[in-house]
């Protein structure tokens, strides 16, 4: 009857260390639960042509109003990644001797008296949302050609494909614009810094009918410039 009491202490000594190794190893897979810190970054940069203009006169195939004001930006991003193209039309219609600089319409407070007129009333908006367009810049933002075709559209209903063959030519203005941003939430620091540097400059050439000859009322300028982009995520 003597190996009883043998096999039992065998087995609470099996339980015990078995009891052990867990306790031991609980701490351990618990931390492999926490996760490390993280630290991204992601820079970008490339080369950017925006331009902005009035133009004045009915324009043919149909474009409401007489007064035409556009921007327009061209961005071609280093990596190769594409042409990126923002931009709108806004078209107006102005009694004689009235022009969109002069106002066009009335939006002040409820109970402010309202201007004598007359004003310029706003008759149509287009989107420049894409388009197939090569871009042939300088690094030395001195000249710039935008050839191909921009895609415009009327709050997504498409508008046409009108034919560019626009040139930029820088001048002797310089510019250095720097912006940075930061901010903290839910244990995640979000940082942000831009700059770009480049010309202002001179547009000629044309979008569709409309030409950048800059006639008796009309005006435009350009910017050619190259941007860097930098934004980094702690989490801690």
């Amino acid at each position: 009857m003597s190996p009883a009491p043998r096999r039992l202490a065998t087995a609470a000594t099996a339980t015990a260390t078995a009891v052990c190794l867990a306790l031991t190893a609980a701490p351990a897979a618990h931390a492999a639960e926490v996760e490390p810190p993280v630290n991204e970054r992601h820079a970008s940069s490339g080369q950017s042509v925006s331009m902005d203009w009035m133009e004045v006169g009915r324009l043919p195939g149909g474009v409401l109003g007489n007064y035409h004001q556009g921007w327009l930006t061209v961005e071609t991003p280093a990596d190769g990644s594409g042409t990126y193209v923002y931009g709108y039309v806004t078209d107006y219609e102005c009694p004689p001797g009235v022009t969109p600089d002069d106002g066009h319409g009335w939006h002040g407070e409820e109970g402010e008296e309202e201007p004598e007129g007359p004003f310029c009333e706003d008759v149509a908006y287009r989107s420049i949302d894409d388009g197939d367009l090569t871009v042939v810049a300088d690094k030395r933002h001195r000249n710039a050609r935008i050839t191909g075709t921009l895609a415009v559209t009327d709050h997504g209903t498409p508008l046409g494909n009108p034919v560019v063959d626009i040139r930029v030519k820088g001048g002797r203005d310089t510019f250095l614009e720097r912006s940075t941003s930061r901010y903290r939430q839910d244990g995640v620091t979000y940082t942000s810094s831009y700059s770009t540097t480049g010309r202002t400059g001179t547009v000629t050439g044309r979008i569709g009918q409309m030409v950048f000859d800059d006639a008796e009322g009309e005006y435009s300028s350009a910017r050619l410039s190259s941007w860097t982009e930098v934004s980094r995520v702690r989490v801690r």
